[in-house]
């Protein structure tokens, strides 16, 4: 991303607003909102940190503007997050900014809908194409977490 992490957002908030200097409210993007009950501000190391007040998650939010939780982080100093693979090619790796503690409440979140599905399935009921790509979805982050274990 080559714009602060905090622009990236804002730009793709509707009613964003600022409220002093590092905050900003807007509708949440993330349920239906007539007004603005998310609250945004810029930490000091350039973190963005956003709170709903209506109770949705950080990653509900992010994944209704089309962001992922790694852009409200600024990059590393000298990390360009590119590998090269043993054929050569050029790939990008997901860096992870967060914490042990917020990688664990994200897991248990998407455990959360893996078992709420296996119970509907088991119970007879059938997965959308949309529940599908969100259980696919699920597994990618799994995987890529599972890839940045070291």
């Amino acid at each position: 991303m080559s714009t602060a992490p905090v622009e990236a957002l804002l730009s793709r908030l509707d009613g964003a607003h600022s409220t002093g200097r590092g905050r900003w409210v807007a509708r949440c993007p993330a349920h239906e909102d007539s007004s603005p009950s998310l609250s945004i501000a810029e930490g000091d190391n350039g973190r963005v940190l956003v709170h709903c007040f209506a109770g949705c998650g950080a990653a509900e939010i992010v994944d209704a503007v089309g962001l992922d939780l790694r852009d409200l982080f600024p990059p590393r100093p000298g990390a360009s997050g590119d590998v090269t693979t043993r054929d050569g090619h050029r790939q990008a790796r997901m860096r992870c900014e967060l914490n042990a503690r917020e990688v664990i409440v994200l897991l248990a979140r998407d455990a959360l809908t893996v078992a709420v599905a296996a119970g509907n399935v088991a119970a007879g009921t059938a997965m959308t194409a949309e529940d599908v790509g969100l259980l696919i979805e699920i597994a990618g982050r799994i995987h890529r977490v599972w890839e940045l274990r070291a």
